[in-house]
């Protein structure tokens, strides 16, 4: 994971907190100090949200793909079933012409009837 140190953290519209939130939005892991421990403490608070969000994007968008995933795999499963029924019936027409064409018509005509 990249990272990111961030050293001058206090108020929140400064600069040093505007830098450590967007660097945990994009997902580095972010190391702030400043003067004040009450304040360095509310910026690690807001940007263990940020990293919590997202976590939670991340996830979200991960259960996405894998429910895309499946179903891209059974639509695929059931045009290969298709594909199989229809590869049957093509392997029996064969079949059946290469009997008409070898001459066994009146055969075939009994067992259709």
């Amino acid at each position: 994971m990249k990272k990111a140190v961030i050293i001058g953290v206090g108020a929140e519209q400064g600069l040093g907190s505007q830098l450590a939130k967007r660097f945990a939005s994009e997902g580095l892991h972010v190391f702030i100090a400043g003067r004040t421990l009450s304040r360095v403490q509310e910026r690690a608070s807001e940007i263990d949200n940020i990293h919590r969000e997202l976590t939670r994007e991340i996830e979200q968008s991960e259960k996405r793909l894998l429910l895309e995933i499946k179903a891209i795999r059974n639509d695929i499963g059931a045009r290969v079933g298709m594909l199989e029924k229809y590869r049957w019936i093509i392997l029996g027409a064969a079949i059946v012409i290469g009997w008409i064409v070898s001459g066994n018509f009146e055969q075939i005509v009994k067992m259709m009837s």
